[in-house]
């Protein structure tokens, strides 16, 4: 159970900062990309 309860949460905290990555990886290349179309 511990050991199951372990691996959840690091997969949980892995998601959520892959996650927070992502979007703002996104929101920079967004931004950069809207500002040279418009």
């Amino acid at each position: 159970m511990v050991r199951i309860e372990i691996f959840i949460n690091k997969t949980v905290r892995n998601l959520v900062t892959s996650d927070t990555i992502i979007a703002t990886f996104f929101n920079r290349y967004g931004s950069s990309q809207g500002g040279k179309s418009s």
